[in-house]
């Protein structure tokens, strides 16, 4: 099996072809990538920017270059010794007439060849039922009213704007209408003779008879459990990997899938390469703290969200971020735990986005206990609601012992919790457990269909809710984080980093993806405000006041709703953290807008995608526009560019640390496009726009020569000049290609932590990977603006990343145990450092040049 070292993922599109990307291989390889990792690029629906909405699996998309630009992709990778990692949907396809598969379906009904690849409730045999479309912009009368369904009798399809659907084969003879204009009478008996029915959009959370992936309805759940359906959608995988053209697989949404752990095995036994050896397989699955993936599960990882969490525990000053909690209380009245708020959300989103599915598992769980219907709803809901993670994984009639442990949690949470329910939620859990009476294939089929219902209540309740209620400090508010408790002390980065080593040493780490809340550097930069509490609430308190005029001339031009004090929360430290190192213009207003835009759709608050309140988001807009308006002017956006530049330069550092910890930590560093230099990016698709690899390029010729003759003053002039990305650029690509040369170290080699000790010993993480000859040690400072001299020094124009270099470090040195004690060199840097005070490492010395090392035995480079 080929195992990555570094992967690189690309989002392609039409306008970033698989041409795009042959041409920037050579520059990726230097940079020390060797995997590229590439979105879905199977045949999507026209437009597509992401490639999960697959019309069909078994080709290339053409508008990204089609097969024979995947060939010569695969060739210059080749070239330089880089794999390709792909990633594949097999949860759903697009539900389109786009997709052949589909439209067979609603052309045939349940008589069609591909009736069985989609999971369709065609409901008993002999019922006549149809597949439900909610493409409907208002009622069906009232469209039919308007006129606006229509006919091509010679295309034998029914049009409705821009879709084209196809007619039931006869449906028009049968309603009379083969021949003649057909009037609205007809038309209605043609709608009655086809195998789907049409319905008004905001219809779907309650009346869907197909899976959706989440709440969306043009994406429809494929059963891939099938065998012929596996191999049916897996073809071109399977010899896409038999060639050699792809070496890895990253899997989305994995825990849509009916039994994740078959699904794996399958794959495991079907898809190999070349020689017959297995490809290298990651899952996009997000783990809780304390959750590993199942033992049986045919895969070597995950695709790095809980290492996010870990990253984000480097950066978070815990008693900071404790005030900013409590302030944030303060200032909204909501006193609600996170916890709370999660399973708030949780409910809202069953009831709201998921009726359809929460309406069949409650008719299921009524058949099979005999509870009355509202009494099976209430229980499965709350039920639901208290799960703690996002799935469970019984494909059995054998429940495992962790899959119990979490059932009986929750349901013990939700019977604290409702009253009245103790007779429903005991039948329930005996069903979740597959107790006694309920052992059996029916209720198991039940069980694992519920399993497919948690995961997308989670992720939508937490993900795409909560984590947008909730804006105390949004540094935290991330897919798979805890915002609960977010910091983590150095000994339990440790324990972080060991637990790793051990159960995710394959997985991908991944500090940004085309699916983070805001880009890696954005978040450092917020994060920095854990460290200044103090002075982000005087601030804030004064820019809430200074807003409120405007709230009030707006209300008075239009009868609006105005936000409250969690979204000018959200937005203030939106355009901290994002505010741009360069010239700002009225991009980066409209870049903001559009985030606070699909930020309270999704709070699901003041307004929502599926019922916008479009003068809330208007009044929300004008405010944004008279705040920006003040740029320059000595107004509150000056201050917040003022309070943005301040603490960049630690945000820089922060965004350092993260990014050489992703290298050197157990796992296989994962980049996402662009963030080899400053990523100030926001949510998709503020994160998916345009890279410009030619300045990525030309940068890094800039530093070539550094790379390979480090000279310790020039490294630290550009430490001086960190605005420009070299500083980020060149400590990646020295601990990428570190890590290239040193493999085994990093794939077989543990963890050793080290100690510090002095008076900045908190503000160090140090560890050892290997062991011998052959290890090496990391060094990164954490907390810099409290380092720097806390909130003055936090605030001050003319601090420089360079002030946290030498003696600023006073008598902080690491504790180096004796089989490490020798002279270590800076791959960084270039430095030697020998041994001295006993072997320990002074990080006055360490930190000479620049506040990072990365240190090992070997000449160093050049020499």
């Amino acid at each position: 099996m080929r195992v990555p070292v570094a992967t690189y993922r690309l989002q392609i599109t039409e306008l970033f072809t698989l041409d795009d990307a042959r041409a920037i291989v050579p520059y990726l390889a230097r940079l020390g990538i060797t995997d590229l990792y590439l979105s879905p690029i199977f045949e999507a629906r026209t437009g597509s920017t992401h490639g999960y909405d697959i019309t069909d699996p078994t080709r290339i998309r053409e508008s990204l270059g089609g097969m024979s630009a995947l060939h010569g992709l695969a060739l210059e990778a080749g070239r330089h010794d880089m794999g390709i990692l792909l990633d594949i949907v097999p949860n759903h396809m697009a539900a389109s007439p786009e997709n052949p598969w589909w439209r067979d379906v609603l052309a045939c009904g349940r008589r069609s060849a591909h009736a069985r690849y989609f999971d369709i409730d065609w409901g008993d045999p002999g019922e006549p039922q149809r597949v439900r479309l909610p493409i409907l912009g208002d009622t069906l009368d009232a469209v039919l009213d308007r006129g606006e369904i229509t006919i091509d009798s010679s295309a034998a399809e029914l049009v409705y704007f821009d879709n084209r659907l196809p007619l039931a084969e006869g449906s028009l003879a049968a309603a009379g209408a083969d021949s003649g204009a057909i009037d609205a009478d007809t038309l209605r008996r043609i709608l009655e003779h086809q195998h789907y029915e049409l319905e008004f959009w905001r219809a779907a959370s309650s009346s869907m008879n197909y899976r959706r992936f989440f709440d969306i309805a043009e994406l429809a759940g494929v059963r891939v459990e099938d065998e012929a359906v596996f191999e049916a959608t897996h073809s071109l995988v399977l010899e896409l990997a038999g060639t050699g053209i792809i070496t890895g697989l990253r899997i989305d949404h994995v825990d849509g899938l009916r039994d994740p752990a078959g699904y794996l095995r399958r794959l495991r036994q079907r898809v190999r390469g070349p020689a017959g050896e297995p490809v290298y397989t990651v899952v996009e699955k997000i783990l809780e703290r304390d959750e590993r993936l199942p033992d049986d599960w045919e895969c070597e990882g995950t695709t790095g969200y809980e290492f996010l969490t870990l990253a984000i525990g480097l950066l978070i000053e815990p008693q900071g971020h404790h005030r900013l909690h409590g302030f944030y209380l303060r200032i909204t009245g909501d006193h609600r735990s996170f916890g709370e708020l999660v399973r708030e959300k949780k409910l809202l989103v069953m009831d709201r986005l998921f009726g359809s599915e929460l309406n069949a598992l409650t008719r299921g769980l009524s058949r099979i206990t005999g509870l009355i219907e509202p009494e099976a709803r209430r229980a499965l809901a709350e039920v639901t609601a208290s799960m703690r993670v996002y799935r469970t994984y019984t494909s059995a009639l054998t429940v495992r012992p962790v899959d119990r442990a979490l059932i009986d949690a929750a349901t013990a949470d939700a019977l604290h919790r409702s009253s009245g329910l103790e007779h429903a939620i005991a039948a329930l859990r005996a069903v979740l457990l597959l107790h006694d009476r309920y052992a059996s294939e029916s209720a198991l089929d039940w069980v694992m269909r519920w399993q497919q219902f948690s995961g997308p209540v989670m992720a939508k309740g937490f993900e795409d809710t909560a984590l947008y209620c909730h804006n105390a400090l949004v540094a935290v508010n991330e897919v798979g984080s805890d915002p609960v408790r977010p910091s983590l002390t150095t000994h339990e980065l440790h324990a972080a980093l060991a637990l790793r080593q051990a159960h995710g040493h394959l997985s991908l780490n991944a500090t940004a993806t085309h699916d983070t809340k805001r880009g890696e550097d954005t978040r450092a930069r917020t994060a920095v405000l854990s460290e200044i509490p103090d002075e982000w609430r005087a601030r804030l308190r004064r820019w809430m006041r200074q807003g409120d005029q405007w709230k009030a001339d707006i209300a008075e031009d239009a009868d609006a709703e105005q936000h409250g004090a969690d979204v000018d929360s959200l937005l203030h430290q939106t355009l901290v953290g994002a505010w741009p190192l360069g010239a700002v213009d009225s991009s980066f207003q409209e870049r903001v807008k559009a985030y606070m835009e699909k930020a309270v759709r999704e709070a699901k608050e003041q307004t929502s995608w599926r019922r916008p309140d479009e003068d809330y988001e208007h009044a929300l807009a004008r405010f944004i526009d008279l705040l920006m308006a003040q740029f320059g002017r000595e107004g509150l956006a000056e201050e917040v560019a003022g309070l943005a530049r301040r603490i960049a330069p630690h945000g820089a550092l922060n965004s350092i640390a993260q990014a050489l910890l992703r290298v050197t930590a157990p796992g296989i560093p994962d980049m996402y496009q662009g963030t080899e230099l400053w990523s100030l990016t926001l949510v998709d698709p503020d994160n998916r726009r345009p890279v410009d690899y030619r300045l990525r390029a030309a940068l890094l010729d800039s530093i070539e020569r550094l790379l390979d003759h480090p000279e310790p003053a020039l490294i630290r002039q550009l430490l001086e000049e960190w605005e420009d990305g070299r500083i980020k650029l060149l400590t990646l690509a020295a601990a990428l290609r570190f890590r290239r040369r040193h493999r085994e170290t990093f794939e077989e080699g543990g963890v050793t932590p080290l100690q510090a000790t002095g008076e900045h010993a908190d503000h160090v993480l140090a560890f050892a990977r290997g062991s011998g000859a052959g290890a090496c040690v990391i060094v990164l400072p954490r907390w810099t603006a409290i380092l720097a001299g806390a909130e003055a020094a936090a605030t001050s124009e003319s601090f420089t990343p360079v002030r946290l270099t030498g003696a600023g470090w006073g008598d902080t040195r690491l504790i180096v145990p004796a089989s490490l004690r020798r002279p270590w060199h800076n791959a960084l840097t270039g430095e030697t450092l020998t041994d001295e005070s006993g072997g320990d490492l002074e990080l006055a010395r360490v930190f000479a040049a620049i506040p990072f090392a990365l240190l090992d035995t070997s000449r160093p480079i050049g020499a």
